[in-house]
């Protein structure tokens, strides 16, 4: 019989890989387990996604060797709808890029 973790048999080993400078307080990783004909391994997704939803920052915590890789971030945003956007909405889309680039370039600097 398999009994799942609890707090009274979990071993403290150290810290959680600290969010990026990014992130909004509080974030998590979405941990994933990538498949090996991916290149698998275990791997943390970080995101913040800017209001409206259309826009987000992403990045990767990948275990490697026991070390902890962090990809760079990168902005991405939803695909283009079947019909193109309304002059509105690719305003709209455009300010929450600016918004997502002026939080990269405020934190670090990355090539976008």
């Amino acid at each position: 019989m398999t009994t799942a973790p609890n707090h009274d048999t979990l071993t403290d080993v150290g810290a959680a890989p600290q969010p990026p400078a990014w992130c909004e307080p509080g974030a998590e990783p979405d941990w994933s387990l990538i498949p090996a004909e991916h290149g698998g391994g275990l791997v943390g997704i970080w995101e913040r996604k800017l209001d409206g939803g259309d826009v987000w920052i992403s990045c990767e915590d990948k275990l490697v060797d026991g070390r902890v890789l962090r990809s760079a971030p990168r902005i991405f945003g939803t695909e283009e709808p079947r019909d193109g956007w309304t002059a509105e909405e690719a305003r709209g889309l455009a300010r929450q890029l600016v918004a997502a680039a002026d939080i990269l370039d405020a934190t670090q600097r990355v090539s976008l």
